[in-house]
């Protein structure tokens, strides 16, 4: 059986915009399936340069800290601010 959306994994790479101090998009829990998804990017931002950040996507993993269990986008917000 196939997904009618297949799924595509990216490895991003980005930087905090030294302007704001952020890397250009909000996130938000899953709706329908748990996890941290994209909610939005910031036109000019670090993610909106980076052509493989789009809303919906789900975050994954951060500095090699997987995100496959964490249950709210407040988890994300906690890893990411200890990675600088």
């Amino acid at each position: 059986m196939f997904a009618s959306n297949p799924q595509e994994l990216h490895r991003v790479v980005m930087y905090k915009d030294s302007d704001v101090e952020d890397f250009g998009f909000s996130v938000s829990d899953g709706v329908y399936d748990k996890g941290v998804y994209i909610n939005t990017v910031r036109p000019g931002g670090p993610a909106a340069k980076n052509s493989n950040v789009k809303p919906f996507d789900r975050v994954l993993q951060v500095s090699n800290i997987s995100l496959l269990l964490a249950l709210s986008w407040q988890s994300f917000i906690l890893i990411i601010y200890r990675c600088n």
